[in-house]
């Protein structure tokens, strides 16, 4: 054998073994990335295609009967705990403005009227209770007093008839100070209102330590990542409008990422990908309000008087107005004595504010009906009213 052939022999025997060694050592090949993609939710629970997130925006004004009741706790004459109760320097910079909702304003009733007396020093406040002790009395005067410098002699205590003997509560009077509260505010509503993402990865060597999807919109995020620890969850569900402060503010397209981390083996990552967003323009305002009705009552209280007295005010009726009145109530079992009694109640509310409203309602397009719905306006032993308004801006 040549010299030359042996030199070649012995290069395709080192290569070889070069080549057995290497693959030993091989790191773990890896068929695929992992995949992200994302489709649209509907509110019946469709799925469509999503090619573009279109944001409205809507201006809305919402009114808040201010609650003339504060209940006590059982024999208590302190103040409830879930009145909000704050320091007398925090009453200087005070605004009603920036309350947020009905839950708040609920607890926010005697910071509310003693901001209003600051501000209107003529207005006179009553307090009644079912007997002439007036403990319960005495605590809303202290608070008043104490908190917002109200004068004694703008605090007056009497007797209230109309309040059950049982009753750990007291009853405020003054129509100035217990008007509505109305907030404005400019509401984005996204659609599909649901986005799912569905996610796969090939890798079997390990179980994920880690994923999330990360969602951005002009290099920042949109919102916190979706992330849990274990093997990667293959459908999941941003719902969009219920996380509102998420929603995109700019026509910028919506990116999103799915990343995976393992305990030894290398991170991975999807391809980033995009959906455009259409930012609306503002095509409608809303007013909106809650009327709350107790066990079997059906008569409008004095602070659901007052609201609807200035929805009148408000001249909704400009055409095309549209209105709707729902009656919510308690789901109850389909068919019982219960059931049926419930729905002849909601049905009396629901005609007497059609009454109240009067030819405001035969103005515009109106639609009213019952509903039953285990969602956030039901409480126990309450049940409430809701009306809303929507007028297209000129």
């Amino acid at each position: 054998m040549t010299t030359l052939a042996l030199y070649f022999r012995s290069s395709l025997m080192v290569a070889c073994v070069l080549a057995c060694l290497s693959a030993s050592f091989r790191l773990p090949a890896f068929a695929q990335k992992p995949d992200i993609r994302a489709v649209g939710v509907t509110e019946d629970g469709k799925e469509v295609s999503l090619e573009t997130i279109i944001v409205s925006r809507q201006m809305q004004q919402v009114f808040y009967a201010l609650p003339s009741v504060i209940e006590f706790g059982k024999n208590s004459v302190q103040l409830p705990s879930t009145l909000a109760q704050i320091p007398p320097l925090t009453s200087k910079t005070y605004q009603i403005e920036r309350l947020l909702g009905y839950e708040f304003l609920n607890s926010e009733v005697l910071n509310v009227i003693g901001k209003r007396m600051n501000t209107s020093p003529a207005e006179v406040l009553t307090i009644g209770e079912n007997d002439n002790t007036f403990p319960r009395s005495a605590a809303v005067k202290n608070y008043l007093q104490t908190i917002w410098s109200i004068a004694p002699e703008r605090l007056q205590s009497k007797i209230a008839k109309q309040l059950p003997k049982d009753c750990n509560c007291v009853e405020l009077s003054n129509e100035t100070l217990l008007k509505p509260v109305a907030l404005r505010d400019t509401v984005t509503i996204a659609s599909p209102p649901i986005i799912r993402f569905y996610s796969t990865t090939a890798t079997k060597e390990e179980y994920p330590q880690q994923w999330s999807i990360v969602i951005r919109q002009d290099s920042k995020p949109l919102r916190n990542p979706i992330s849990a620890g274990g093997s990667i969850r293959p459908v999941v569900d941003w719902k969009i409008n219920k996380e509102r402060n998420t929603i995109p503010t700019t026509n910028s397209p919506m990116k999103y990422v799915l990343e995976v981390r393992y305990p030894t083996i290398p991170n991975e990552r999807s391809l980033w990908k995009e959906v455009p967003v259409r930012i609306g323009a503002l095509t409608s305002e809303f007013f909106v309000t809650r009327l709350f009705f107790k066990g079997q009552d059906k008569d409008i209280n004095a602070s659901n008087r007052a609201v609807l007295a200035l929805f009148r005010e408000k001249a909704f009726a400009e055409a095309p107005t549209q209105i709707r009145i729902q009656s919510y109530g308690q789901p109850l079992p389909e068919g019982s004595k219960e059931a049926a009694a419930q729905d002849k109640l909601l049905q009396q509310r629901l005609q007497i504010v059609e009454k109240a409203l009067g030819t405001v309602l035969r103005q515009a397009k109106y639609e009213g009906k019952i509903t039953i719905d285990k969602n956030f306006y039901l409480r126990e032993n309450e049940s409430v009213v809701v009306i809303e308004v929507e007028r297209p801006l000129k």
